[in-house]
């Protein structure tokens, strides 16, 4: 997730978004969404408490659990082997589901 820091507060806050598309810092500078330009390749949305969520970023980080997995050296400890990249694929599917709630996935 990319942070995005309000330059007028000196870096201090971070923006949260509002229902509007625009973003506000708690001092209150507002940023405008076509101003943020967080990936030209990446969709991205925000979810009702403010975060910002990637679905692809979601989907490479399992995709590439699954395939550390798949190709994963299991001769020194199996177990742990398959825990790690079972973990890591898990602990990305909250937001997948949150931008799945936003509707982008």
């Amino acid at each position: 997730m990319d942070v995005i820091t309000c330059a007028p507060c000196d870096g201090a806050a971070t923006y949260r978004a509002r229902a509007d598309r625009w973003f506000v810092c708690p001092a209150g500078h507002e940023l405008a969404s076509r101003d943020v330009d967080l990936d030209a390749m990446t969709t991205w949305a925000v979810d009702a408490t403010g975060y910002v969520v990637c679905p692809s970023e979601s989907l490479q980080v399992i995709s590439d659990a699954l395939t550390g997995l798949d190709e994963s050296d299991y001769s020194h400890d199996p177990v742990y082997a398959a825990r790690k990249a079972l973990d890591t694929a898990y602990s990305a599917c909250p937001d997948y589901i949150t931008a799945y709630d936003c509707g982008l996935a």
